[in-house]
């Protein structure tokens, strides 16, 4: 009730089952909300990099689509088709979410 496993693989449940199939089966306790969403999402992958591949991957939508992109703490604004360009820049472990349209 409110809380779910989540696994160093990346798998999410309520429950321990995943540890029979899983070598790793090392669990993160994540807290979550009323109306479940997506525990990734919720803790935020380490890098800009990551987040973007975590949206296209689990989500299949990108940056684009939901209307926002990520400014990075070096101050550059990274969407779908700066990303790669950002990644040689900096290492990309601070940063927010912000609509497109604000400054």
């Amino acid at each position: 009730a409110g809380y779910i496993l989540c696994c160093d693989c990346g798998h999410e449940s309520y429950s321990e089952r995943h540890s029979y199939e899983c070598e790793i089966s090392n669990y993160t306790v994540m807290r979550t909300k009323e109306t479940p969403q997506c525990v990734g999402c919720e803790k935020y992958p380490a890098t800009t990099f990551w987040y973007v591949l975590h949206l296209m991957r689990l989500h299949k939508t990108t940056l684009d689509k939901n209307g926002v992109y990520l400014q990075c703490s070096c101050g550059f604004k990274i969407t779908n088709d700066s990303i790669h360009a950002h990644r040689s820049m900096c290492e990309g472990r601070e940063f927010s979410i912000r609509r497109v349209g604000e400054t």
